[in-house]
């Protein structure tokens, strides 16, 4: 019944097991060269669209930083424009008076005014 029990066989997944790794090592080897030329390409335009990018941020920044410059500057003129107009609207104002009128004449035109309502011309 038991002939040749104490003779060893080898197993027939070992060899099975070692070609399945032998396949599979080749394969990883081959995907990451792909991946990395793959890689290679992108990366070209990448860098190309990024360095663009920070160009344009840098030039958008500054435009913005003296676009608030000048805004303030031009803020602060009008600020002064509309001191001076109220200023001189006070000095219209108390030059449009009666009283201003007849002195201003008065110093010009070298009008006297009498006791009545009459003008003379003095020399």
């Amino acid at each position: 019944m038991f002939l040749n029990s104490g003779r060893t066989y080898p197993k027939a997944m070992a060899t099975f097991r070692v070609k399945q790794q032998s396949v599979r090592t080749t394969k990883i080897a081959v995907f990451p060269v792909v991946r990395i030329q793959f890689l290679k390409k992108l990366v070209s335009p990448v860098a190309i669209i990024l360095a663009v990018m920070l160009g344009l941020n840098l030039l958008m920044g500054s435009m913005i930083s003296s676009t608030s410059a000048k805004r303030a500057a031009v803020a602060s003129v009008r600020h002064d424009l509309v001191d001076k107009n109220i200023a001189l609207r006070a000095e219209r104002i108390g030059l449009m008076s009666d009283k201003a009128i007849y002195t201003m004449a008065g110093k010009r035109l070298s009008l006297v005014q009498p006791e009545g309502r009459r003008y003379t011309f003095s020399r």
